[in-house]
């Protein structure tokens, strides 16, 4: 009993914790309504319940527009919606697949009931609806954990299950994906996942029809939400596989595999459903262009990089992996199953074309495998039987947890950008509560620049300065003089061409531009930039750019921008790395993307040399 009133304290703080930094963050608007992948899973709610056009998508549409214009592209399609595709009859299929809908339609319609209630507009648009669905995730991982602990606590001490439930709801980027970017997949999958972990074993034990039937529904609902995951089919089979004695002696119920493939269809059968009906085919990529390089895996990148890799920013399971040992010598039944989903699940996810995972904080398709791990991980920390062992363990759990804390609290104020990480960028904010200059350059370049006090300056080797306007309008006369001036994507750059017999090995290259932006421009992927480029030996030796309108008006230094209209320098710094050679070919260059135009007053190159 003492032990059950624990458990419940653990997990009320866990959800007022989470409940307390929903509220902190406000992110439910920003989530919910600017497009990606969280307006993706939501839309069908809206639009089966309320509008009635989920084939056509467009009241979704317009409520998008009339809410956040900034988010509409309507080079993409008709309907300026990137999260979906257009079939041949021009009807929109949305990107992704319905389960994370399903799993949360039941706080949709609490929402839409109070909505009513309380005369709220009951559109699907208010806020109420979204908090709805941010707390009903909270339950869905809620309800995951409980089982869990009921899964770990039959085989492992009890504070160490403490310490593992702990660890995984504020130690890991679970808590991210809670609190911070919701409704995601990743979340929901964790608690499926912890279900399937218990319902497999509790097959094993009593081989009922209905627990084979679960175990089918929660793999259909797994595989629903993300195709890729079908590979959870794996663990109850190697499981029966692993059992396979006991199943001689009692005899194999051939039909329970009938009713759990039955089971696994059900949940699939709506979103065949809907592709037939919005694209004509039962079996629809709805995914474009985007896919897998089976070939080519960025495992290492995608574990241990500093691009969202998953270790880096979830240090605290790397206990997991010595915990396969204990695993392997103590539930050997468990270590196959775990190891080999594990393989399978890792190799697929960093196959995907954008393995590392973009609006992330690390990699957020680990997430799911949270409860597989969790039992190495707990193993692991069992092991440890002495006092000193214990704290040292206790102690580097809340060392990550608040770290994770923390992390999370700079992904908020625009301070870490992990999936733009690089080890320099990392290394110069970890633990800082700002950004300064040097560490916004290391943000977008991904090294950080050097100590001029230790180099000397060998001088300017290359400028341009607008002088005279010209036919194209690259050059203009303003009120404020002769500026370069570079509208969009199409205007013509301004280029440098560097000699290159100048330069040597290990030199430094600074690159300057004074510039000002016309117009806000808060989108990182939209900014002017300027670039470096050395080709040398039919390849490309270095290719750096750096974003211009994050350093104008910019105070804070902050990841995203600062005020139009500002005048101000964007610089950064490049080493010529040890092979390069004098006879590549060296350019510099400006160019605008599909921001506001850029005003440009002087750009220079400066070689500077080690002392």
């Amino acid at each position: 009993m003492q032990h059950r009133h624990i458990l419940i304290i653990i997990l009320t703080g866990l959800a007022a914790f989470w409940i307390g930094s929903i509220l902190y963050y406000q992110r439910v608007n920003t989530s919910m309504i600017g497009g990606g992948d969280t307006w993706g899973y939501y839309i069908y709610l809206p639009s089966s319940i309320i509008s009635g056009d989920l084939l056509t998508l467009e009241t979704a549409a317009r409520r998008r527009a009339e809410m956040v214009p900034g988010s509409m592209n309507f080079g993409a399609n008709r309907l300026g919606i990137m999260e979906i595709n257009m079939t041949e009859k021009d009807l929109p299929v949305i990107k992704y697949t319905s389960g994370v809908a399903i799993m949360l339609s039941p706080f949709f319609v609490l929402a839409h009931a109070i909505a009513y209630l309380f005369e709220i507009p009951p559109d699907g648009y208010h806020p109420v609806y979204w908090y709805s669905i941010y707390l009903g995730v909270c339950l869905w991982v809620l309800f995951g954990m409980i089982i869990l602990y009921r899964f770990l606590i039959r085989r492992f001490p009890t504070w160490a299950v403490w310490v593992s439930i702990i660890v995984l709801g504020v130690g890991t980027n679970l808590y991210f994906f809670l609190v911070y970017t919701s409704p995601m997949s990743h979340p929901l999958l964790f608690s499926l996942y912890c279900f399937l972990l218990e319902a497999s074993e509790r097959y094993i034990r009593n081989q009922r029809t209905r627990t084979a039937g679960i175990i089918g529904l929660i793999c259909g609902m797994i595989t629903l939400i993300r195709p890729t995951e079908i590979i959870a089919v794996s663990i109850p089979l190697i499981l029966i596989i692993y059992s396979i004695s006991s199943y001689i002696r009692s005899g194999w119920k051939w039909q329970h595999l009938l009713i759990a493939t039955l089971s696994f269809c059900i949940p699939i059968i709506p979103q065949l459903i809907y592709w037939k009906m919005a694209s004509g085919e039962w079996l629809y990529y709805s995914y474009g262009g985007e896919g897998f390089d089976f070939l080519n895996p960025h495992i290492f990148s995608g574990l241990f990089g500093f691009m969202n890799g998953w270790f880096i920013y979830t240090p605290i399971y790397l206990l997991a992996i010595p915990g396969f040992v204990p695993l392997y010598i103590h539930f050997r039944k468990y270590f196959w199953p775990v190891l080999i989903f594990i393989i399978l699940h890792v190799y697929i996810i960093y196959s995907w074309h954008n393995w590392y995972y973009i609006n992330s904080f690390g990699s957020r398709p680990m997430v799911e495998a949270l409860p597989l791990l969790a039992i190495p991980w707990t193993a692991f920390i069992t092991k440890c039987q002495t006092n000193i062992s214990r704290s040292i363990v206790i102690g580097v759990s809340v060392l990550c947890i608040l770290l994770n804390i923390f992390q999370t609290w700079q992904v908020s104020q625009a301070i870490l950008l992990s999936e733009e990480g690089s080890f320099d960028y990392y290394v110069s904010i970890f633990g800082k509560r700002e950004l300064n200059e040097k560490r916004l350059i290391a943000a977008d370049t991904q090294t950080y620049p050097p100590d001029f006090n230790t180099l000397d300056s060998i001088g300017v080797i290359g400028e341009r300065r607008a002088e005279f306007p010209d036919s194209t309008g690259t050059v203009q006369q303003t009120n404020e003089g002769t500026m370069f001036r570079i509208s969009n994507q199409t205007a013509p750059r301004i280029d440098l061409q560097l000699d290159p017999s100048i330069i040597q090995p290990g030199d430094y290259l600074r690159i300057t531009c004074r510039a000002k932006s016309e117009g806000w421009n808060n989108d990182r992927w939209n900014m002017a930039t300027q670039t470096i480029s050395i080709w040398q030996n039919q390849d490309w030796l270095l290719w750096v750019w750096n974003r211009i309108n994050n350093k104008l008006g910019n105070p804070t230094w902050n990841l995203w921008g600062g005020e139009p209209g500002v005048w101000g320098e964007a610089w950064y710094a490049i080493q010529i790395p040890k092979n390069y050679k004098s006879d590549a070919d060296i350019k510099v260059w400006i160019e605008n993307r599909t921001g506001p135009a850029i005003l440009i007053s002087s750009f220079q190159v400066e070689l500077w040399r080690e002392k």
